[in-house]
């Protein structure tokens, strides 16, 4: 069997071993630890998916989880609260995947009043922070913040 064929076999078992049923998936977990009767609004997208909208009660918790891609894999997401959802956060809730891939990672978002607090166990920088509109946070599994901001003009 030439060099190149081999190579080829190696890659492809190496793609089916990521897809692996056998190893846990990896997931993404809100908590709306707000107010009584401060609802929070989730939605989140991936590469390949759009996970609808999702409405949380305090207390309430949603959660979903997937393989991660050898290439990589984004799950961006936005949350909403307060009088008419008018504060926002909007940031990367996981990436991973490239040449190393996770399996069991568990990324946990906490909403409160005071903002966005993230505890992910799968390593990486804790302490990160950032705010605003499109930030980055928690990125890689670390730890972070993020502060509800007002929406310009209403709901996005």
């Amino acid at each position: 069997m030439n060099p190149l064929s081999c190579f080829l076999i190696v890659i492809a078992l190496s793609a089916e071993l990521s897809n692996g049923e056998s190893y846990d998936k990896d997931s993404v977990h809100f908590i709306n630890s707000l107010n009584p009767n401060n609802i929070l609004r989730v939605h989140c997208l991936t590469h390949d998916d759009d996970l609808g909208y999702h409405l949380l009660s305090p207390g309430q918790t949603y959660e979903f989880s997937f393989y991660e891609s050898i290439f990589t894999t984004k799950v961006n997401c936005a949350l909403w609260q307060g009088p008419g959802f008018k504060f926002y956060a909007i940031f990367r809730a996981y990436t991973g995947g490239g040449f190393i891939v996770h399996y069991g990672r568990k990324n946990f978002w906490d909403a409160r009043e005071d903002g966005l607090q993230h505890d992910g166990s799968g390593g990486g920088g804790g302490g990160e922070h950032a705010s605003g509109y499109g930030s980055k946070v928690g990125e890689n599994g670390g730890a972070g913040e993020c502060e509800f901001r007002g929406a310009v003009g209403g709901v996005p």
